[in-house]
């Protein structure tokens, strides 16, 4: 069964952002993008955004797991 989430930055008054498909729990999507926030990313937290929100224009069945 998926867990669905999304990746999601503020936007004027509401948001936006990508779906995520699959374990978007906080011991799977949070634990994630923490993890990739603080190793990959160098705690940049505007290379993330543009990385996971900006530059992905579909979504993410998961990215929990990938190599970063």
């Amino acid at each position: 069964m998926s867990t669905r989430a999304a990746i999601a930055k503020p936007y004027g008054d509401g948001w936006v952002g990508r779906y995520h498909h699959f374990d978007g729990y906080p011991a799977g999507l949070g634990a994630t993008l923490w993890k990739t926030y603080h190793g990959h990313f160098k705690t940049d937290p505007d290379a993330m955004r543009r990385y996971f929100i900006d530059e992905e224009p579909i979504g993410w069945s998961s990215i929990n797991g990938a190599d970063f």
